[in-house]
């Protein structure tokens, strides 16, 4: 069960820190302009937002059988971090791993990095979803790793350009989960 009392705590802060409303339209990883643009860094950064990502994500994904979280840096290292410690604190052992966004270029040369093992479940996570890029180039990586993903989990559907429908068919069967969803006039959307 969520901490509703976290959930709403992290709603808020979103709210004030990571929405920039720009009288000039931001341009997108993807190409996308948009007058809305959703910095979630400033909240997975800060300590209290670090926190409240960690409690809310793991409080999701505590009764998955995954082993570890991460995705494409740099949107996913911070989010993974916080499950993983929050994790430790309630006596789970939950791994985090790292997909790089470029292979090493010197020494193992790999994609991924982390205590990670072929045939471990993993959860594939990151800050927003647009196009569903991201996740998708993640999932790839962890499935030519050997490691069995479980599902995506992110902090805000940005609902735009098909992004979680994108994610979904390259999961097929398993869930994506967005805690927050960017909607119409309305920011932040509680994704109940």
């Amino acid at each position: 069960m969520i901490d509703k009392i976290c959930y709403r705590r992290l709603q808020k802060l979103l709210i004030q820190n990571a929405i920039r409303i720009g009288s000039k339209p931001f341009i997108l990883n993807c190409g996308l302009k948009t007058y809305v643009y959703i910095d979630a860094k400033t909240v997975t950064l800060d300590p209290q937002g670090s926190y409240l990502v960690g409690k809310v994500m793991f409080d999701i994904i505590k009764t998955m059988n995954v082993n570890a979280v991460g995705g494409r840096t740099l949107g996913a290292d911070p989010i993974s971090a916080s499950i993983m410690y929050t994790a430790y604190t309630y006596g789970y052992h939950i791994k985090q791993f790292i997909v790089r966004k470029t292979p090493k270029a010197h020494g193992t040369s790999k994609w991924i990095e982390g205590n990670i093992e072929r045939g471990d479940r993993v959860l594939v996570v990151d800050d927003v979803l647009t196009t569903g890029w991201s996740l998708i180039r993640a999932i790839q990586h962890c499935r030519e790793h050997g490691l069995e993903v479980e599902g995506a989990l992110v902090l805000v559907d940005r609902q735009e350009l098909g992004g979680k429908g994108n994610v979904e068919r390259a999961l097929k069967d398993k869930p994506v989960i967005a805690l927050f969803n960017k909607t119409g006039d309305r920011l932040l959307e509680v994704d109940e």
